[in-house]
């Protein structure tokens, strides 16, 4: 039912409120709606007592009528509630051990029905991993002979497959790259930890010991990784003589990766540190081929033992997947950042167009997993209860709670306009206009310090990964509003209805090249890589289509890209970083196709 005033929230930061129950703006950011106490207090002493109209037998009928349609409601409840009640659980309780152990083996048992049988688990040939210098590894892979070591005529000699590592020290130098210059973007690990299973990893090689595949898959992929955004800043590591040799390995490394991964999946393996490595080598696929088919069947793979390890359900009070719970809490707490990494990226991707456009696997309905913690590494130590900081402190987690924040607008807007991504122009007016006022809402609570004045102030050639984490944020949430708005931006030409979101459109499309053209007058050390980065590259691209529209729409005085100076600034960005990326080619000789179409 419609109330007479605005809710509590509404009224304290001056929104505007629909007035229903929940309202909105409430809805959207997760609180509670309530009626604002002081307009109660004032109506109150205003309504006079009225006289009852009723007698008390009448009273004690309508009582019993409601006290009945509360008990039906309260039963159907309990019907369709999939948690156990109150008395289901005394009576669990009351049932003897045996009971007990008898119940669980048949429901273990009953699990195993439908998980891997015993002939699932046979490889066909196992990998063999050995290390030498990184620059003398030039191939994913290689072949070795299994019994070479104890050669004999009685024995022929098997060729086996082998996966080359890079020595202790170099590889230390790799994770160290990735930790300080590229974790931080997806964290979906604990650096510290990390850096313990280097040590880990070599001790059992050297023992001559077979070495954990889990492991193995997550080094390389974090290899591709930290060799793809390889800058002459690191140089002053000492493994490699140049930055074009170093980015030469970043495909091997992933062919490295996907190999082992195709390798242990053959049979029943599933482990925290294999699912971490199917994450981060996402993310080096879609660095160095976009959103490719390649990159989607990876990431539902990442899904997919993400849920057979059980982190879907790793807060869940029922253990379903117990016989996978044996998580210490620093392992609980990765779990989590990897879990919530996939949910948010699943949700993005299904708001972009594309075939997948407006479809989503994961639903928030069918997982239990609380958000990580707003905490660095360097204060979760294993055996010791994680306590998280306020969201207005910065940690290395800042920019990863924000997207999972803004991803779930993204699934807001999903639910409201199903299959809407698949055509964007077809999305209505009204759709925009509340994704807008969300992406307001979404900076009105965002830290200071990951917002565009904040970061624009402090940017400069030693800022540190908050800068960089603020980047990437205000780049990615403005690319959205470009997308969001880009439908209307030609009809705003057209009335004064649509005029506010061509200037929207139009006002991010500009800020996006205005933080380009401050980290290139800043000499950041970032903007050395940037480019190479999908998420970079493809903004950069639709801040320019963006420009590039508005000066086609504008009919006084020929179509120059010189109208704009955030425009020239973007074409030049776009052809300087054809030389550091194919994805960057495969754009832009469209787009200039576009250009001499329209005499641009």
């Amino acid at each position: 039912r419609s109330r007479v005033v605005s809710c509590q929230l509404c009224r304290e930061r001056k929104l505007r409120c629909n007035r229903q129950f929940p309202c909105t703006n409430c809805i959207a950011r997760g609180v509670l709606c309530q009626a604002p106490a002081a307009a109660g207090g004032r109506e109150a002493p205003e309504t006079p007592l009225a006289e009852p109209q009723v007698s008390n037998d009448q009273l004690l009928r309508r009582l019993e009528s409601l006290e009945a349609l509360l008990a039906a409601r309260t039963s159907q409840r309990e019907l369709a509630s999939p948690e156990p009640t109150s008395n289901e659980d005394a009576g669990q309780r009351r049932l003897s051990s045996n009971v007990q152990n008898w119940l669980s083996d048949a429901l273990l048992l009953e699990r195993l029905c439908m998980g891997p049988k015993a002939g699932d688990s046979a490889h066909s040939n196992p990998i063999v991993v050995r290390t030498c210098p990184v620059r003398l590894i030039t191939r994913p892979w290689s072949f070795v002979f299994q019994n070479e070591a104890l050669p004999s005529l009685a024995v022929h000699p098997e060729p086996i497959r082998c996966v080359w590592l890079p020595e202790r020290q170099e590889t230390k130098r790799l994770v160290d790259k990735y930790i300080s210059d590229i974790s931080f973007i997806h964290h979906v690990i604990h650096g510290p930890s990390v850096r313990r299973l280097v040590d880990q990893v070599y001790d059992t090689i050297n023992q001559g010991n077979p070495a954990p595949m889990g492991p193995i898959a997550l080094l390389l992929a974090i290899f591709a990784n930290a060799t793809c955004l390889w800058t002459p800043q690191d140089l002053s590591r000492n493994l490699f003589c140049g930055v074009s040799e170093a980015r030469s390995q970043a495909s091997l490394w992933q062919k490295a990766g996907i190999e082992v991964l195709d390798h242990i999946q053959q049979g029943p393996h599933v482990s925290l540190e294999a699912t971490q490595a199917l994450v981060i080598l996402c993310y080096s696929v879609v660095n160095l081929e976009g959103v490719s088919i390649k990159y989607r069947a990876l990431f539902s793979r990442a899904i997919t033992m993400a849920r057979e390890l059980g982190l879907h359900c790793i807060d869940s009070p029922r253990h379903v997947f117990g016989n996978r719970a044996g998580f210490t809490r620093l392992e609980a707490e990765v779990g989590r950042r990897v879990w919530w990494y996939l949910c948010t990226t699943d949700w993005i991707l299904a708001g972009l167009s594309g075939t997948l456009g407006g479809a989503y696997t994961i639903h928030p309905s069918q997982m239990a997993v609380h958000k990580p913690q707003n905490v660095d590494d360097e204060d979760c130590i294993d055996g010791e209860e994680i306590i998280g900081k306020p969201l207005d402190q910065p940690t290395c987690m800042s920019y990863f709670l924000e997207r999972i924040r803004f991803a779930e607008i993204f699934r807001a807007s999903l639910e409201s306009a199903q299959f809407a991504a698949l055509s964007p122009d077809t999305i209505s007016f009204q759709l925009v206009q509340e994704l807008e006022a969300r992406m307001s809402r979404f900076w009105d609570d965002a830290p200071d310090f990951l917002c565009f004045n904040h970061i624009s102030s402090v940017m400069n050639r030693n800022a540190n990964k908050l800068t960089i984490q603020g980047y990437i944020l205000n780049l990615f949430v403005h690319g959205q509003r470009c997308r969001a708005h880009l439908p209307y931006l030609a009809r705003g030409q057209a009335g004064p209805a649509y005029t506010t979101s061509r200037a929207a459109c139009v006002e991010s499309a500009r800020l996006i090249i205005r933080m380009e053209m401050r980290l290139e007058e800043d000499e950041h050390d970032f903007a050395s890589t940037r480019l190479r980065m999908s998420i970079v590259l493809h903004h950069i691209f639709l801040a320019f289509l963006v420009l590039l529209l508005e000066i086609c729409l504008d009919t006084n005085g020929p179509r120059q890209i010189s109208k704009s100076p955030e425009a020239v600034v973007a074409w030049r960005i776009l052809q300087d970083a054809k030389a550091q990326s194919q994805q960057a080619s495969t754009l832009v000789e469209p787009l200039g196709r576009v250009m001499r179409k329209h005499d641009v």
